[in-house]
């Protein structure tokens, strides 16, 4: 699955939908990136800002495909 991370991107539920197909729990997820349960929760339900090294992790354990996507500004 290729995942295209831009400014709206819903991470968590990808996240999510890609730990359940792939039969992984939060628990091991959490082992894997160094963090506890609950911050695995809060990533899923988009609760709290994700550090681009956990993103990497998370995407590498779960065999995403990460595309990052460049968004345009525009002055008001």
């Amino acid at each position: 699955m290729k995942v295209k991370l831009g400014f709206q991107t819903n991470i968590g539920s990808i996240v999510q939908k890609t730990r359940k197909e792939k039969n992984i729990t939060q628990e091991q997820l959490a082992e894997y990136c160094g963090l506890s349960s609950r911050a695995i929760i809060k990533i899923e339900k988009g609760e709290t800002d994700i550090k681009l090294s956990t993103i990497l992790k998370l995407v590498s354990l779960l065999g995403l495909d990460l595309t990052l996507e460049d968004r345009k500004v525009t002055k008001r």
